[in-house]
């Protein structure tokens, strides 16, 4: 998630007062997805040891769904405005999706985790690759 908001700068996005309103208060929701996705760890702890009073699926859900909406705050406030091209500008609003998804798996902070990173992966090879000759 770290690295996501950070891959680009975003000094050059905040070119009106317009942008910079949104830019700035957009952030709440980036940091209240920041904080649910902790929050969400920590349930799914709870479940896990058994000291929870929720159902396996609801624990799963209290960290995909704020990894999701994190995903696409920031794919809304700091990568889509970059331009960056329809495949990559696709790939972080598919893999939200494919986060909610995983709520239905057995596994569903580890699967998150896998496609988070395969995610990362793909953007550092779009964004570092040579240019065409």
């Amino acid at each position: 998630m770290w690295w996501l908001y950070f891959a680009k700068e975003s000094h050059q996005l905040l070119t009106s007062l317009r942008a910079g309103i949104v830019w700035g208060y957009g952030h709440y929701l980036i940091f209240a997805a920041a904080a649910a996705v902790g929050a969400g760890l920590a349930v799914n702890v709870d479940s896990l040891t058994h000291h929870a009073e929720i159902g396996a699926r609801a624990a799963a859900a209290a960290f995909t769904v704020p990894v999701a909406l994190f995903l696409v705050a920031v794919w809304a406030l700091q990568v889509r405005p970059h331009h960056l091209g329809r495949w990559h500008s696709a790939l972080v609003p598919a893999t939200a999706v494919l986060v909610l998804a995983s709520t239905l798996t057995a596994e569903p902070v580890l699967v998150t985790g896998l496609l988070v990173a395969a995610m990362i992966a793909a953007t550092l090879v779009v964004l570092h690759r040579p240019a065409a000759a």
